[in-house]
């Protein structure tokens, strides 16, 4: 799935694509590339918030990931199979400052 990404927050790159479920066969997923000075975690949210006022609920991404660059292949084709890995993968546990 290809989405128009023109006015989207900032970032410098945006990638969607399934990833397996048990219970629909896909989810949908985003890989981010973040412009230079743009935090990761409120990048997420502001993508999700501005994908949801576009799109209908099952095309907004579930999941996304925020990565340094778009995996590609040795052709500099962008490798599918490893971005659905990048939307698979564990993830760590929340982090939380205490004191702040």
């Amino acid at each position: 799935m290809t989405i128009r990404t023109d006015s989207a927050p900032t970032s410098a790159l945006h990638r969607v694509a399934g990833y397996p479920d048990d219970a629909l066969g896909q989810r949908v997923g985003a890989l981010i590339v973040p412009a230079a000075g743009t935090f990761a975690v409120p990048l997420s949210e502001e993508i999700r918030d501005w994908a949801s006022r576009r799109l209908a609920g099952y095309k907004v991404p579930e999941r996304i990931s925020v990565v340094d660059a778009v995996p590609r292949n040795a052709l500099t084709k962008i490798d599918r199979a490893a971005i659905t890995a990048a939307l698979t993968a564990p993830r760590p546990p929340p982090t939380t400052f205490a004191g702040l």
